[in-house]
């Protein structure tokens, strides 16, 4: 999908390729943004699998609904306005087989609520990928 930069395009993909991911997973995309990621983490897991995407910006989620309709439509995707400063968040424990949670931490008052939480809701051996980006110091080629 041609919608995001290339470089943004890339980086996602080196952070869903860490998460090792599988058909029949259910991933989290916490903090999704525009969906940049949701292309590669929706093949990763094929259509046996499920990504949820949460973001506290419903200007992001509208953008996802137009762009990933037919996703949407297949229950592949699903997407929820959610603040995850508000803890706990609306998900069994055990629930997630990874959560990928890009340029979130660095907003977050209280990191470690939010840390446990994803430790709550991911199941044993899970996979939680935390990464933030510095905008201020990138470069691309």
């Amino acid at each position: 999908m041609g919608i995001f930069p290339e470089h943004d395009r890339r980086l996602k993909a080196q952070l869903v390729k860490r998460l090792s991911l599988k058909p029949n997973m259910r991933v989290l995309d916490l903090g999704c943004g525009r969906g940049a990621a949701l292309s590669q983490l929706i093949e990763a897991v094929t259509d046996t699998g499920s990504i949820t995407a949460i973001d506290r910006d419903q200007d992001s989620l509208d953008f996802m609904q137009t762009h990933f309709s037919n996703r949407l439509e297949t229950k592949t995707l699903q997407t929820a306005q959610v603040d995850f400063r508000c803890l706990p968040l609306p998900y069994s424990t055990d629930y997630f087989d990874s959560i990928l949670c890009h340029n979130v931490i660095g907003s977050i008052i209280d990191k470690p609520a939010l840390l446990d939480e994803c430790y709550r809701i991911l199941k044993p051996g899970g996979k939680l990928l935390l990464s933030h980006h510095d905008f201020d110091t990138a470069t691309y080629n």
